[in-house]
């Protein structure tokens, strides 16, 4: 392991923990923390905040789509952070 800075080294001791939850992290992060917020904000912008226009079934297909699109968010996130830890940990398993 190359000579790490203070912040390079929290990094590093945070993530090996994170990352052996792999599926929970890309779930949390790219569903719940992601997609969700991302889904009620853009619905409501949709409607105009005119919360008499609120239909449930199209706020469901939005929160459904947003879930499924912050999986492949959070995978990406999950990678791009651990491409980062093997970087600082010179490892490529």
């Amino acid at each position: 392991m190359k000579e790490l800075n203070e912040r390079q080294a929290r990094f590093v001791k945070k993530w090996e923990k994170k990352r052996k939850n792999k599926w929970k992290f890309i779930f949390l992060n790219g569903s719940l923390a992601w997609g969700l917020p991302v889904a009620v904000i853009g619905y409501l912008w949709q409607i105009g905040f005119h919360f008499s226009a609120f239909k449930w079934a199209q706020f469901t297909i939005m929160v459904l789509f947003f879930l499924i699109a912050g999986l492949g968010f959070g995978y990406w996130l999950f990678w791009r952070t651990d491409k980062l830890y093997k970087q600082y940990t010179d490892t490529e398993d």
